[in-house]
């Protein structure tokens, strides 16, 4: 796990390892026997069923440019930022105190939709060791309603995350709604399953123009789909707009010093201005002292 910067803005998890079969996994072949095939499906989780199916159909495959994605929102951030790539992109990151610190928490992975059980609907992130042994990387929505948040946005930069279920007396059930009540002010989520490519050009743009061009959550995401929009082979929709914002739109995300943090400069001044008050206080009760003349 990498921390860019003094100040941290922006918390960002990308480029999870999905499969025992990602180059990144290094697999002791005299111990590949006793690595298992799948998960047990008769000891784990409802949720996990479902999902390990889809894994085994094949349908979880690296997102190739969400490291992309993660380096431009990182540069785009002029405080910085936390980026757990790969292995670091895991279910514990994602759950820790330390991430609910940040003012952005962006995920760059699969979105995994159950529209009859939608409390079985989550994000997917590192299920495989470096040794090739799995791990519970699966973030349910029951884990994200549990979440302690105080940010200004959630970016949900994966497929269907905006989508639920539409509960009668309850609304839409789903993952925009799970981060809104864990404490976030607003989140972007995707409407249908978007392209790799262009939503990691779409989100460099769209933090470009909220982090360094001071615009609007909101104002940004239109700048970010006319961008991509644009480009030579993306005119369809399909490419720019299936990312919604949900939530507050009109504040602006500043980035700005964390309380005790002291540059040079500011110490200095601190200690003159402390110093200028000492010296006129002396000067006022001498006076009150000495009385009228």
């Amino acid at each position: 796990m990498e921390v860019v910067g003094a100040v941290v803005l922006a918390a960002v998890l990308a480029d999870p390892v999905f499969s025992e079969s990602d180059d990144r996994v290094r697999i002791d072949k005299s111990q590949a026997g006793t690595i298992p095939a799948r998960f047990d499906e008769s000891s784990v989780r409802p949720e996990l069923r479902d999902l390990e199916a889809s894994r085994n159909r094949g349908g979880l495959m690296r997102l190739m440019h969400a490291g992309e994605e993660a380096d431009a929102i990182l540069a785009a951030a002029p405080s910085g930022g936390m980026a757990a790539k790969g292995f670091d992109a895991s279910r514990e990151t994602a759950t820790s105190s330390l991430v609910g610190q940040y003012r952005i928490i962006h995920f760059a992975t699969h979105g995994f939709l159950n529209n009859e059980n939608p409390e079985w609907s989550g994000l997917v992130l590192t299920l495989v060791n470096r040794d090739g042994t799995k791990t519970d990387g699966f973030m349910p929505l029951r884990d994200i309603y549990n979440l302690d948040l105080s940010a200004d946005l959630v970016v949900l930069s994966a497929c269907d995350t905006a989508l639920g279920k539409d509960l009668r007396g309850e609304g839409l059930v789903g993952l925009t709604r799970g981060f809104m009540a864990s404490g976030s002010k607003s989140v972007v989520a995707s409407l249908w399953k978007v392209d790799d490519r262009s939503t990691a050009v779409l989100m460099a743009h769209f933090y470009r123009s909220m982090l360094q061009d001071g615009l609007t959550p909101a104002a940004a995401l239109k700048s970010a789909k006319e961008a991509v929009r644009r480009e030579p082979g993306w005119h369809s929709p399909y490419f720019w707009a299936g990312f919604v914002l949900q939530g507050e739109y009109q504040n602006r995300i500043v980035a700005s010093q964390s309380i005790g943090v002291r540059t040079p400069a500011g110490i200095v001044l601190t200690l003159i201005c402390l110093t200028l008050g000492v010296i006129v206080l002396h000067r006022v009760r001498g006076r009150r002292k000495q009385g009228p003349h």
